[in-house]
């Protein structure tokens, strides 16, 4: 007699395994020793709820797969982001038009009070990236305020501070009426 051995030890003739196969909807039917988790426990087994700090609380760190930081877990054939299926499991559903913000800043944490549903911009804002640098500008560089009658704003949104930009044309002017005139007189 052919055996099969499944990893929990225990043996099973190769006709059982066959028959298993031909059994249920769509195909083979997994023998009892693999059959899966419920989905939330194989969520929380991938889980550490002891963290860094952050606010008097830990964050809980997603310790399996990661994809630029942001873990990811394996949900009915699909991958899903860790943080977002912890919001929905203990918070509720994501608004639409809305995303997931970290406020602690760790991309691997799971823990639903370090998470918040934003727009995206605001999450862009809230960020330490270039955009959100710029957009927490109140001064230009050369120490000029950023307010409602010495800003305009370009055709990409970006803010540019009039003093300056006045400054920049009349260079700019002098410099083409200098070039000009070196011209004529070199005729």
């Amino acid at each position: 007699m052919s055996v099969v051995w499944y990893n929990n030890g225990t043996a099973v003739s190769r006709r059982l395994v066959v028959r298993e196969r031909r059994v249920g909807e769509g195909g083979f039917v997994m023998p009892r020793a693999y059959k899966r988790r419920p989905v939330e426990e194989r969520f929380w087994a991938q889980v550490d709820k002891n963290g860094p700090m952050f606010n008097g609380e830990p964050c809980w760190l997603w310790t399996s797969g990661r994809n630029k930081g942001y873990g990811y877990f394996g949900l009915d054939g699909k991958e899903v982001y860790a943080h977002r299926f912890a919001y929905e499991l203990l918070v509720g559903p994501i608004p639409e038009g809305l995303e997931i913000d970290h406020l602690c800043r760790n991309r691997a944490c799971v823990n639903p009070d370090h998470l918040e549903a934003v727009t995206h911009q605001e999450n862009l804002l809230r960020g330490i990236g270039l955009t959100a640098q710029h957009a927490r500008a109140t001064h230009c560089p050369q120490g000029h305020p950023y307010d409602l009658f010495n800003t305009c704003f370009q055709s990409n949104g970006s803010r540019q501070c009039r003093i300056c930009k006045a400054k920049k044309r009349r260079r700019n002017q002098n410099d083409s009426k200098q070039n000009s005139a070196s011209q004529l007189s070199v005729l």
